[in-house]
């Protein structure tokens, strides 16, 4: 069977070779090209299965495409665009697939997936089966029809789906995007008007789905905006004339500045040096802006006006997909009013835990926001009648103060990911791009130094030495801190946490255990009185927490964590661990340490991954042994009251519950088992449901040989669990014990 890929091009050299290297089935690749000036005719020609046409391009889709299919010699005929990719499923999936198809199916349709902004995102909207076939039988019959938006005609016999992705690349280039608008607006019967109608669109951006991912030979797409060292920028709305004072021109100096307007407002922007777009609105009046999301996905950091305001609403949605940092303008503000309507109230609670930082122009206004539930450490105040671009404004919550808002801008701009990749390159002496290469590589290099640190000879000592010696974790730990926009909510719903007990207690001594590069203890510094406090092993990712710390000028206490009794007298009211106890050797020790120096009713905060990664990589340990609600399992067994399901998980010291355990714990060791019983039942009376607990308790009775007991804590695991091995395990030692009873 032979399998012909046809192709157009003109001017792809971007695009092209990923496009041919994902064609790893096909015996050819027909390709007529339009007239390419560009590098695109070198790659074709130096590609052994590509059979090379150059043929007018004549403003002709159809016309391209029928030229090719013509000189297809394969009995399947398979299409890709220059600017995508076939995935890996696809590559592996498709000769199989035709060699057993049967003589009545002519050709299938298979899924696109649209990505967006970069090759971690799609549109969720666009995923469906393409109208057109992707794949079909090379008769004479099938023919391509009309110039633009072309149809292939002619088959015949029945189109299947087939649950596979096209991956398409063309939506990330931005500028070639808008100009391909314009050029169909330009074109009749494309069904554009203008190029506002093809990109400002709704896409509904979402993770891309694990069945689109391409092989390792494809080469990655790498945006523009990814590999530009400078910061992006984006100012919403009715904020442009407040933030007029700035001075546009001088804010560009620094950053790529994007103004998003309403497409009604009538602005003079000829002497701006930066870029202006006007959105559409949503026609069904909702206020929001059509196709903001696509423009707001590559940008660091976007301004708004107004808590309760629908373009603040979108740019929160946005950094809770993307991590973008979002900084409101509120002005003129009044107290909380009790008439508002509820969506009102629903905006502005979301608005108060996700925006990072809230700037107002008086104590009025500020109180406002207080009432609206905003922390006080976001608020940072703008005296009246000054210069926005030249005056001081502050954060009377956390004594941080700005010369200007520029000021302010590169302050939030070092905890974005292009931020973070400045630090890092600044401490490892490297240009930002060879960071960013090292951070995209650096999974590979951490599984090769782990096989020559630790091997499969797991010690504790072994593994101390591993997170001493590296670097790659300074690379690592950019990515997943920074990036990963589940990571930044988990750290802002641990800042919103902080923030509330500090404004309740006036004063917390927190930890973070395994702080790794410190982006916790920075993201949370801004808590006025909190004594904030580093703990982990000393090497790489320790000093450069530090010097991070340094340069912010914050007081961080650097504690080295491999010393004995490290903590010594030291208690907190929380200690947050994230993302840590899976990499250590002996995690329950750990975690019981640490909660000898919580305070009575203080906070133990986590995050566990017991993942198996594909077996590679090895510095996640004991997840033979533990799930991540295993290990909360243990954690609650320490007198720790766990006050929510979610991430990060909860955990609050119970002060009865830690002084009984305690005595628990001192009586097992001196083998007092009657005393340890009756420790065990006095919890079981607070926490009835404790399968752990309850398990101990069967255990430690059949030591005793109190088998009526035994059983009965075995029955109540079993209504919650009736599958634990544990108490098939216990059973099998008193069959054994009866048995031995028997024979005797």
């Amino acid at each position: 069977m032979r399998i012909s890929v046809t192709m157009i091009t003109m001017n792809e050299e971007k695009n092209i070779e990923r496009a041919l290297s994902s064609c790893s089935f096909a015996d050819e690749i027909v390709v007529v090209d339009g007239g390419s000036t560009d590098g695109t005719l070198d790659i074709l020609k130096a590609n052994n299965k590509v059979t090379l046409i150059q043929h007018p391009w004549g403003n002709h889709f159809g016309r391209q495409r029928q030229v090719s299919l013509e000189h297809c010699s394969g009995e399947w005929v398979i299409r890709l665009d220059a600017d995508e990719a076939f995935s890996l499923k696809f590559e592996h999936f498709i000769r199989n697939l035709l060699s057993s198809t049967p003589d009545s199916v002519a050709g299938y349709k298979v899924r696109q997936c649209n990505l967006v902004g970069n090759e971690k995102h799609y549109s969720k909207i666009f995923d469906d089966f393409e109208a057109i076939p992707r794949i079909w039988r090379n008769t004479p019959d099938v023919r391509w029809e009309r110039q633009i938006h072309e149809t292939l005609t002619g088959i015949k016999g029945e189109l299947k789906l087939c649950e596979v992705y096209v991956v398409h690349y063309g939506f990330l280039d931005k500028k070639r995007y808008w100009q391909k608008g314009k050029y169909y607006s330009q074109v009749p019967d494309s069904g554009f008007n203008k190029a506002e109608q093809l990109y400002f669109r709704e896409y509904d951006i979402q993770p891309r789905p694990p069945e689109s991912v391409v092989a390792e030979h494809v080469p990655e797409y790498v945006s523009e905006s990814e590999m530009s060292t400078s910061g992006e920028v984006a100012i919403i709305g009715q904020c442009t004339n407040t933030l007029k004072g700035i001075n546009f021109n001088k804010l560009s100096d620094t950053y790529n500045l994007t103004i998003c307007l309403d497409e009604k407002t009538d602005i003079d922007n000829s002497h701006e040096e930066c870029c202006f777009i006007k959105f559409p609105y949503d026609p069904e009046g909702s206020g929001k802006m059509i196709g903001l999301e696509f423009e707001l996905i590559d940008k660091d950091i976007i301004f708004t006006e107004g808590i309760a305001s629908p373009c603040t609403y979108q740019a929160i949605l946005a950094k809770l997909k993307f991590g973008i940092k979002v900084i409101t303008i509120t002005t003129d503000a009044s107290p909380v009013d009790n008439a508002v309507d509820n969506d009102t109230r629903a905006m502005k609670e979301i608005a108060g835990k996700y925006v990072d930082v809230f700037i107002v122009n008086s104590e009025n206004t500020r109180d406002a926001l207080l009432s609206d539930g905003v922390s006080n450490s976001k608020i940072v105040l703008m005296p009246v009648g000054e210069k926005i671009g030249e005056m001081v404004i502050e954060n009377p919550a956390s004594a941080m103060k700005y010369s200007n808002v520029i000021e302010l801008i590169d302050h939030v701009y070092l905890s974005t990911f292009k931020g973070a990749i400045s630090e890092l390159a600044e401490f490892v002496h490297l240009t930002e791009k060879n960071t960013l290469k090292r951070i995209r590589s650096v999974y590979a290099q951490q599984l090769k130094e782990w096989r020559g640190a630790v091997g499969k000879d797991v010690t504790k000592s072994r593994v101390a030495a591993f997170y001493s010696d590296t670097d790659s974790y300074l690379f690592d730990l950019i990515q997943y801190n920074y990036e990963s926009s589940t990571y930044m909510k988990w750290s802002q719903d641990l800042f919103n946490l902080l923030a509330d007990l500090n404004k309740a207690q006036g004063h917390l001594d927190i930890l973070d255990f395994g702080g790794g590069i410190g982006s916790q203890l920075i993201n949370v510094s801004s808590l006025k009185g909190a004594a904030l406090n580093y703990a982990d092993i000393p090497g790489k990712t320790f000093e450069f927490a530090q010097w991070r710390f340094n340069r912010r000028m914050l007081n961080i206490n650097m504690i080295d964590a491999t010393k004995e009794d490290y903590l010594g007298n030291m208690l907190f009211d929380v200690v947050f661990a994230f993302d840590v106890l899976e990499h250590l050797v002996d995690p329950e020790k750990s975690v019981d340490y640490l909660i000898r120096h919580i305070k009575p009713d203080g906070f133990l905060v986590a995050i566990t991954s017991f993942v198996d990664n594909d077996g590679d990589a090895g510095w996640h340990l004991n997840v033979d042994k533990y799930t991540d609600e295993g290990f909360y399992s243990v954690i609650k067994s320490l007198g720790m009251e766990m006050m929510n399901e979610g991430i990060p998980r909860v955990f609050r010291k119970d002060r009865e519950l830690s002084v009984l355990l305690s005595e628990l714990k001192t009586a097992e060791i001196e083998n007092r088992l009657v005393d340890a019983r009756t420790y065990m039942e006095q919890y079981l009376e607070m926490r009835p449901v404790d399968l752990q607990m309850l398990l101990r308790h069967a255990d430690l009775c059949t030591r005793l040989h109190d088998r009526e007991a035994t059983q009965a804590s075995l029955n109540k695991v079993r209504l919650f669990n009736p599958d634990m091995p544990e108490v098939r395990a216990i059973e099998e030692l008193i069959n054994k014990e009866k048995n031995e009873v028997t024979s005797c």
